[in-house]
């Protein structure tokens, strides 16, 4: 019975593709005159301006392209030289408190150990 009824509904389905309301029909080829022809010495000018500004939009980008690259060096620059002189300026406090950065982490750790146990967390 559910073979019968699938097979049913599939012969529905392309009956129903087939009916004239589903079809879509191409809309008939409109040809009709130029209002204005264009002429070989238009169409050339045309493509003349159009290559200069192409030229010029080029020779913009490039130029900004190079800016942009020299402003990349320059902050990369600068930025190497901030980092730098703010690690200078950690090492000398680091050195005025008498502490040294690198052996930070294994103190931190020993006064954990030998803390174990003071505040009743064994």
């Amino acid at each position: 019975m559910y073979a019968l009824l699938l097979h049913i509904q599939v012969d529905r389905k392309k009956l129903a593709a087939g009916t004239p309301e589903n079809i879509v029909k191409p809309s008939p080829l409109i040809v009709k005159e130029a209002d204005e022809y264009v002429t070989a010495e238009a169409c050339g000018s045309a493509m003349f301006v159009l290559s200069r500004r192409v030229e010029v939009l080029e020779r913009k980008f490039s130029e900004i392209r190079d800016e942009m690259k020299k402003d990349s060096n320059r902050l990369s620059i600068e930025g190497e030289q901030r980092s730098r002189r703010l690690h200078e300026r950690i090492e000398a406090v680091s050195q005025s408190l008498g502490h040294d950065i690198k052996n930070l982490p294994a103190q931190l750790f020993e006064m954990m150990r030998n803390a174990k146990g003071t505040f009743g967390n064994d």
